[in-house]
């Protein structure tokens, strides 16, 4: 997991070629850690190499997320729409379905694994 970590970083931060808008997208990897591992303690599960792997596709999940509403952005700013609040209100307001419908799917897709257990 901690390679993981640092590889989306290192990606994130060649893709969008900005420090600060990599670390903005990376702060939602601890707050979705936090909702994974609350889960796991309401399952009463320990952490395992399948939960493990669910994180890895958590952090993932996020960090789409982000990326989505900051390409967003920046188009917007590209566009001409200078004032930051405008942009952030309405890259969201144009991105949020879109982020529900893929993290959605996502979820959906990775349940199974979630629910399953080894028979011990």
């Amino acid at each position: 997991v901690p390679i993981a970590l640092f590889l989306i970083f290192v990606l994130l931060y060649f893709a969008l070629k900005s420090f600060s808008q990599s670390v903005m997208i990376y702060l939602a990897i601890p707050l979705a850690s936090i909702g994974g591992v609350f889960f796991l303690a309401l399952r009463g599960m320990d952490f395992s190499i399948s939960a493990g792997v669910g994180f890895i596709v958590l952090f993932g999940v996020a960090v789409l997320n982000g990326l989505v509403l900051v390409s967003r952005f920046n188009s917007l700013k590209i566009e001409g729409v200078m004032d930051l609040q405008e942009r952030i209100l309405t890259g969201t307001k144009e991105r949020l379905r879109p982020i529900l419908l893929t993290a959605t799917a996502a979820i959906m897709g990775f349940l199974p694994m979630a629910f399953s257990t080894t028979g011990h």
